[in-house]
Formats: structure tokens, C-alpha cells, sequence
């Protein structure tokens, strides 16, 4: 099903390495890619459970410079 298809990813807004992720399961069989989050609180746990995926601790905006981050009180909700 996936022969000639290169098993790379980009996920923009990665939240959590397992919970509410769109690629866990792709990387759970072989693939990688690019994970782009802007909380600085989940990178370790990236690095961890996924350390064959390139984790870029930015955000990502129409605009150029500086952003402010903001947190809520429920994570996924960053």
C-alpha cells in the first residue's frame, strides 16, 4: 500500500508524542518527520518517546518575529 511513497511527516501543533496525535501511529511503523510544537514543557517527552523525529520547539505564523505564547489551563487547548 505504501510502496514508492516516502514515509516522512510534518505535524504542525504536535501537543503530546502519543495522546490526541495525528502521526503516533505512522511513526509507530516506521515513519518520521518533523514535529513543530511551540511548548517548550513537552520536548523532553518527544525526545523520548519519539527520538527519531526531528521535534522544532517554534511556532509557526504569517508573521515574522517574535510571538507571544500563551498556555491554558487544559494543554490541548495550546
Amino acid at each position: 500500500m505504501t510502496r514508492g511513497v516516502t514515509k516522512r511527516y510534518l505535524e504542525i501543533g504536535g501537543y503530546h508524542p502519543t495522546r490526541l496525535s495525528n502521526t503516533y501511529r505512522l511513526y509507530k511503523k516506521g515513519w518520521t518527520g518533523v514535529v513543530v510544537e511551540p511548548n517548550p514543557e513537552v520536548k523532553n517527552l518527544f525526545n523520548k518517546i519519539r527520538p527519531k523525529d526531528k521535534f522544532l520547539n517554534i511556532g509557526v505564523s504569517e508573521d515574522g518575529g517574535n510571538l507571544k505564547y500563551y498556555r491554558y489551563l487544559i494543554p490541548a487547548l495550546n
